[in-house]
This record gives C-alpha cells, structure tokens and sequence, in this order.
C-alpha cells in the first residue's frame, strides 16, 4: 500500500518589535565607567545652570509667578540687564555659550545614552536656571532625540533638527523690546551665538564619538571646556564686581525708585473719610465729623508725621504699599553696602557711596504737601548726619566726578560754620573739576560714529554723573560762591553770622519763612544781604503770577546785583508756568509768550555774564516763536 506524503506548510518566524525608546552607544560599556562620566556631565550642567542664576537673576523667585506670567519667559530681557551686551559685547559670548550647553547637553545625553539620563539635567535647568518653559521644549528635543524614528544614520543631523524647539523659542522669545531697529536685531545676537555653539558641541561629541566608538566622557568634556571658557570672558572682559554693582547699585538708583518719585495722597485721605467704621473711630477721640474740617484736621496730621518720616495709625490702614519708603530706603541701603562690602576696592564704589549718601538726603516736602496734597520728596539740601557719608567719598575718591557732588555739601555746611574762604576754595577746585569732566564727555561723545551700524554698542558709562547733572552742579556752585561773596559777607561779624545762618537754613522746612522774617529784621535797609533774603521768601509765592509779579519788582529795586538779576531770570520762568496753563489759541497765552521773548532777550542782552544766560538761551530757542 502506497502512503501519500503528508506535506508540512513552512510559517515565517515573528520578529520581536522594537522598542520606541533606543539605547544610546555610550551605554554599550561598563555601567560604573557610564555613571562615573554622566555623574560628571551632571555636576558641569548643575554648575551653568548656577552660573546662569547668578548672573542673570540673582534671587530665587516664586515657581507659581515663573510658570504663569508669560513675560517671564522673554530673553530679551537678559540682553540689556543686569549686564547689558551694548556696553559689554563680551557678554553675547557668555550667554551664548551658557545658554548653548543648557539647550545642547540633555539633547547630546538624551541621544547617546537614553531619555532618562536627561530627566535630572531638565530638573536643573527648569528649577535652578528658572528657565521653567524652555526646559519643556528642550525635553520635547529629548523624547524626540531618543525616539527610534529619529534615530538616522548621522546623528549630528538628528540633533540639529530635534533643536528646532529650542530654536524657535530663541526666535520668539529672544528679540529686545526697543525702538531702535539696529539694537533690536542684535539682540539676537547671544541666542544665534547659542545655536551655532550648540551645534560645535554636538559636531565635537559626535565627531570624536564616531573615532572613539563613543565612549564616555566627550560630553563632559566639552560642555566643562565651554563653561570654563564662559567663566574665564566673563571675569577677565567683565568681572564679577560690575555684576554685582548692576544688581546691587546701578538698578537701585535713588532717582528711579518709585516710591520717591511724587504721589498724590487724595485718595488715600479720600478712601479714610469715605470709611464710615474708620470715620466713627475718629470722631470718638476728638476729630471732626464734618468732612472738610476733617479732611484739614487729617492733612495737619499727616503734616506733622512727616516731618519724622512717619505716618499716622489710621491712615497706614488705606496707605498703598509705595508709600512705604522707610522700608524701601532700607532695603536700598543694605543693597549698597553689601556691595561695598564684598567689593571694597572696585573702582564702582565713588558711585555705591554717592547712592548711599544721596538716598540718605530724601526727605518729603512737607510744605508741598500742605498746598497740594502730593507727597514730594527733595534731596538738594545737605543734612549734617549725612556729612560723614560724603566726607568718605570725597577723602577716599577724591578724583571721581561723584566727589563734586561731595565737594558742594561739604561747602554749604562749612559756609554755614562762618569759614567761607575754606568753602570758596572747595568749589572753586570743585568747578575745575567739572569743566574737566564735561570736555571729557564731549571727546566721548564726538569718538562715537552715530552712522555706524555698531553704534547701537557703547562704552560702559563709568560715572553716574552725567553732563545734565554736572551742569546742574555746575549753576548751584555759581549760585553758592555769589552767595558767599565778599560784597554779601558785611562789614562786621554779625553780617558774617546772618549770612552763615541764611546759608545753612532748609528751604524746604516748616519755619523756613519765618526764619526769613527774622533774619530781615535783623537787618538794615543797607545790609548787604537784605536783597538775597528778600529774593529767597518771594520764592516761597506759590501762586506762580503773583510770583512772577513780586520778582519782577525785585529785579527793577536791585537791578545788577545778583539777587536782582536772578530775580529776572525767574520772573520768565514764573511766568512760563502761567502760560503753560492756558490752551493753545488764548489771547492771553499769545501776550505771556510775547511777555517772556521780551524779558529773556533783555535778560541776555542786560547781563551777558550771568550764570543764568546759558538756560535762558536754551529756553529762548525751545519756545514756540512769537506770533
């Protein structure tokens, strides 16, 4: 019996599937010696991203805040500050070479060994560098790095292409809010460093990688060679001391802090009398109930406080935060000398001590307040407890432009101590000095070549004394040595005192006027000074025509002498503050504006050599022309 053969059917054999996540060549050697070097490329990324914080932000601030506010993501805003790249173009190199390790090393780790070697260096990067929204897309190039399907045959094509996240973040977020065209686009000029430093990174791992069978330690090796390089520019072209005088000093100018700049207090005051539960409160121990007589008792308060620097109970109950500035002198004053104390011999200090002493000066205008309800403060009175501060500057830095301003205060307070030779003497070398330092600028300022594409950059401004403030020193010289002046001095020791008084008086305090009163009682029709006392209470005129008024007939009793002819001068200028309250077209604006052509061209043409003519110039060119 013949037996058919049974036929067998051959099935192909099932291929075990991939896996999505690949593993990385580096991983191909012993585990201790792939720790050893990733423990190594973990510590030099922790450390940029330290640097990073450093320079950059300085102090932590909060998670929540970071994430949401999405102006909190925009670059642009490291380009100008705290160093800005316009006066330091070494920094386009540090930044972009951080900020080219932050962007290139999780996505190099991520590709050569596997995605989760790189969760710990997103950490960093999101809660130490605070860069919270870029390090999701650099974690986006990661996963993509280190997915199979992007894994091509060159690698270095792999990473270029999974940076585009980061790319397009830098092109978005990376631009420097400015109206000047020219600066706006070098703005990007760190981020474009960034980019190409990121691919000569990857070019140098990958390219040894390929000879060297990709062992590890090329990434540490290079990332560390890029932050040492970072490092080493960024102290030897910009040093450490400059970032910490931007930090500490330069944003924290007195001048520009908010909380000393003016601010009307009616609507704290109307907030307090439109609470009735506060109202009642008041009115149990003794305060009016009728509102306007309330609303003057409650000014009077306010009024006396000041004069400490204090605020009434009630009132801190509705008092907005900026008016805190006790707190914030502060803060300002601790910034200051934790510079000047890490920093001791940086040649910033002349302005660190300039920062301090002037802060120490700003005081509320209590008799502008009382007129006009608006906190104002003033700082061109020197007071003795700051002396010490601006002895320092003046003894230590006695060369710096902030040493003039030493030079003026120590002048008035000295001339208020009767030795006025000594005094004539500082301000006389005091001018010299000025005159130096304004040609200086002008020479600066001539070497720039505004045509230049690379005048968007400039040197680092290294005073904080600029020509406008030099000049305005300058005129309260003049205006301090006509003061003390032999012909103001008299014939005797009592002229000699009354002028040291009058020197040495706050214009800005609550008996300025009548110790005014009492000098002029002290005096004779004769006395030498009686038209300067008599110029400084006409001053005190608030109504700006009846000012202008009373000047002007101290300018025809003491014409030529210096009180008469500065009364001249601010007779326009009274008179400039009541034309500039009517609207263009008043027929009566046309006559003040003709009013003042007249009194300014006489006042240039009377007195040629005033201290007064340059402004009166100035001002006689910005005026709308005479119809």
């Amino acid at each position: 019996m013949t037996q058919t053969p049974t036929s067998t059917s051959t099935k192909p054999t099932a291929t075990p599937l991939k896996s999505f996540w690949a593993a990385g060549p580096t991983l191909h050697y012993s585990h201790a010696f792939v720790h050893l070097f990733w423990g190594l490329t973990m510590g030099v990324y922790v450390l940029t991203c330290f640097f990073w914080h450093y320079l950059l932000i300085g102090n932590l601030v909060a998670l929540t805040g970071d994430v949401i506010d999405p102006s909190l993501w925009n670059l642009g805003r490291f380009v100008a500050a705290p160093i800005s790249i316009y006066e330091y173009p070494w920094q386009i190199v540090v930044l972009g070479g951080l900020m080219g390790i932050l962007a290139t090393v999780p996505v190099l780790t991520a590709q050569l060994y596997r995605f989760r070697y790189s969760l710990p260096l997103l950490l960093a990067l999101m809660f130490i560098a605070k860069l919270y929204f870029f390090g999701l897309l650099v974690a986006i190039s990661c996963i993509a790095v280190a997915c199979r399907p992007l894994r091509f045959r060159s690698r270095f094509i792999s990473v270029a292409l999974c940076m585009s996240p980061q790319v397009m973040y830098w092109a978005i977020w990376g631009g420097y809010t400015t109206a000047d065209p020219i600066r706006w686009g070098f703005s990007y000029a760190p981020w474009i460093y960034a980019w190409l430093t990121g691919l000569f990174m990857a070019a140098v791992v990958l390219g040894v990688g390929h000879y060297t069978r990709y062992r590890p330690g090329l990434i540490f090796g290079t990332s560390a060679f890029v932050l040492a390089a970072s490092f080493g520019i960024f102290q030897s072209q910009i040093e450490f001391s400059e970032r910490d005088y931007q930090f500490y000093v330069a944003r924290n100018n007195p001048e520009q802090v908010v909380e000393f700049h003016d601010y009307s207090l009616t609507g704290p005051i109307d907030a307090v009398i439109a609470d009735d539960a506060l109202r009642s409160e008041l009115s149990g121990i003794f305060y009016p109930t009728e509102r306007t007589a309330l609303r003057e008792k409650l000014k009077e308060e306010i009024q006396n406080l000041l004069v400490y620097n204090q605020w009434p109970q009630w009132f801190q109950r509705k008092m907005p935060d900026r008016l805190r500035y006790r707190s914030r002198r502060n803060e300002l004053l601790n910034a200051y000398r934790q510079f000047m104390d890490r920093w001791p011999q940086s040649k910033r200090m002349p302005n660190a001590l300039y920062f301090s002493a002037l802060l120490n000066e700003y005081q509320p205008d209590v008799r502008y307040f009382s007129r006009t309800e608006t906190l104002r403060f003033y700082s061109d009175y020197p007071f003795k407890d700051n002396m010490l501060i601006w002895q320092e500057l003046l003894e230590r830095f006695p060369q710096s432009p902030e040493s003039l301003e030493a030079r003026w205060r120590l002048a008035r307070h000295i001339a208020a101590e009767r030795d006025f030779d000594r005094a004539m003497t500082l301000t006389e070398v005091a001018r010299s000095m000025i005159r130096q330092q304004l040609q200086a600028a002008q020479e600066r300022s001539e070497r720039v070549d505004k045509d230049s594409i690379f005048a968007a950059f400039e040197s680092p401004t290294p005073t904080v004394m600029s020509p406008r403030k030099l000049r305005d020193l300058d005129l309260r010289m003049q205006r301090l040595q006509q003061l003390m002046g032999r012909e103001n001095r008299g014939p005797d020791e009592a002229s000699r005192q009354r002028l040291a008084v009058f020197v040495g008086l706050n214009p800005y305090a609550l008996d300025y006027e009548s110790r005014l009163d009492g000098l002029i009682r002290e005096m004779g029709k004769d006395d030498p000074l009686l038209d300067n006392v008599k110029l400084a209470k006409t001053m005190l005129i608030a109504d700006p025509h009846d000012r202008a008024a009373r000047l002007s007939e101290l300018a025809a009793t003491y014409q030529g002498r210096d009180a008469g002819i500065r009364a001249a001068y601010e007779t326009a200028m009274s008179l400039l503050l009541v034309w500039k309250d009517f609207p263009p077209g008043n027929e009566y604006r046309r006559l003040l504006l003709q009013d003042i052509h007249h009194i300014l061209t006489d006042f240039i043409a009377s007195y040629p050599d005033s201290i007064y003519v340059e402004q009166a110039e100035s001002l006689l060119q910005t005026l709308p022309p005479m119809q």
